[in-house]
């Protein structure tokens, strides 16, 4: 939350904090997520554009019970998933069209492995076409999913063996990578 005249409060929800060498009192963040927190009717005086470079800020806990889109999704989808497959037929694809849109298209990749395992869920066949794709994502849960339910053709066999293998990866995708491998 940023600290400014106004009367007007701004908050940049649902970022992650993580440690960096900055000077003591200071925090540092990425753009677009932080825009929200600038006020606008600060600027340069020769440029003319916003004070992006020195906002006083506030951090905040978020309390645990915060519902965001991606936790949203998942409650409607086990919802859906938990009634016959034509019982609300429409929902669900309209539903899985959004899915798809937001695994693509979100601009929050920590979200997207929520909405991988809502596809899953939803339309199993369907998304598991996509899934080798994922074995390349920059977000581990991710990763893990793909590598628990790629088909095994001949790019993800080679993407898997790959994940196995590479020491930096994350173990658990390392793991599920290998026993992937080893079963075909």
């Amino acid at each position: 939350m940023s600290d400014w005249t106004g009367g007007r409060d701004r908050r940049a929800e649902r970022l992650q904090l993580v440690e960096h060498a900055t000077p003591k009192g200071c925090v540092a963040a990425y753009y677009p997520e932080t825009n929200p927190l600038v006020p606008l009717d600060s600027q340069a005086a020769e440029s003319g554009t916003p004070t992006s470079k020195w906002v006083i800020v506030r951090l905040e806990p978020v309390v645990a019970k915060w519902c965001g889109y991606d936790d949203l999704t998942e409650g409607l989808v086990r919802m859906l998933a938990s009634s016959p497959p034509t019982a609300h037929a429409d929902t669900r694809s309209r539903l899985t069209r959004q899915l798809r849109w937001l695994t693509m298209g979100s601009p929050h990749s920590y979200e997207r492995a929520s909405y991988v395992r809502s596809l899953l869920l939803l339309d199993a066949q369907g998304t598991t076409r996509v899934l080798p794709i994922h074995l390349l994502d920059c977000e581990p849960e991710v990763r893990l999913l793909a590598a628990q339910h790629t088909p095994l053709d001949e790019d993800a066999h080679r993407w898997l063996n790959q994940l196995r293998d590479d020491p930096v990866e994350d173990e658990a995708i390392r793991h599920a990578a290998a026993q992937r491998t080893q079963a075909a």
